[in-house]
């Protein structure tokens, strides 16, 4: 697991910002919704790419959907490393509203949940074989599982921690919002 350096916490401190939630911590949620919403958007590709091979069963189709499903080992790498630096920074926060803790521990505990679904680590490293073989049983379960993860990746990036600090009137305008993306 990464973790973040105490001088670059420090240093991250003096640019931030003071109150609900510091500058420094703000641009570490920033950076680990970023992960989140690419995987929404390789599941959206790998639907895609799913659908044209269906009806075309080409080599090329077939190549380009597992190149995207081999993207989902990368997307969750990177979401651990910026889930580890945003933890540490929220641990490491001086200035911090105990309810925006609250509500960025809580978004942070769905996130994770999120990227270590069942479904998803089934569809990393299953859905290539099924490819392979020509499963087409197999491969119409994986992308109906992408497809129902894609609305949960979705969901949850409409149900981010910005709701709840705004209902805490807490928010800083500039927390990530699907529509950021």
């Amino acid at each position: 697991m990464c973790r973040v350096r105490s001088d670059s916490i420090v240093e991250d401190k003096k640019a931030g910002s003071t109150g609900a939630l510091p500058g420094y911590v703000l641009s570490r949620f920033k950076r680990m919704i970023e992960p989140v919403n690419a995987m929404r958007m390789t599941l959206i590709t790998i639907l895609q790419y799913g659908a044209l091979w269906r009806q075309t069963l080409s080599l090329e189709t077939a190549k380009q959907l597992k190149s995207t499903v081999t993207k989902i080992i990368f997307i969750r790498e990177q979401f651990a490393k910026q889930m580890d630096i945003f933890d540490e920074a929220l641990l490491n926060a001086d200035n911090i509203h105990p309810d925006a803790f609250r509500a960025c521990s809580m978004f942070l505990i769905k996130l994770d949940q999120l990227m270590n679904k069942f479904e998803l680590r089934s569809l990393q490293y299953h859905f290539a074989n099924a490819i392979d073989n020509k499963d087409l049983e197999k491969m119409d379960s994986y992308l109906e599982s992408a497809n129902k993860m894609s609305a949960e990746f979705s969901e949850a990036l409409k149900d981010d921690v910005k709701t709840e600090l705004e209902a805490l009137s807490l928010t800083d305008s500039s927390i990530p919002t699907l529509k950021n993306y």
